[in-house]
């Protein structure tokens, strides 16, 4: 697992994750290890964006979604593919 967090500038960090992880399940991940959070500490993913949909429309990898969560803008590309800024 490749992992790049974010510093006190906010650089994005950028993870590349093996399949079969959602999105959804992915960013929050991402989220929680970024800023050294447990998961059941973070504002439900449901409050920046639809879960399903997300995990819908980048299923492909066709199609980037970016929203703000939990303090970070998102850029979501592939369930394998997101990035924290």
């Amino acid at each position: 697992m490749q992992l790049e967090t974010a510093s006190e500038t906010r650089s994005p960090a950028t993870e590349n994750r093996a399949p079969p992880i959602s999105a959804s399940v992915s960013v929050v991940e991402l989220i929680s290890e970024v800023d050294s959070t447990p998961i059941t500490e973070l504002p439900p993913l449901a409050s920046g964006v639809d879960p399903d949909a997300l995990d819908r429309l980048v299923a492909n990898g066709e199609t980037t979604v970016r929203f703000d969560y939990a303090g970070h803008t998102v850029v979501v590309s592939s369930p394998t593919d997101l990035t924290v800024h």
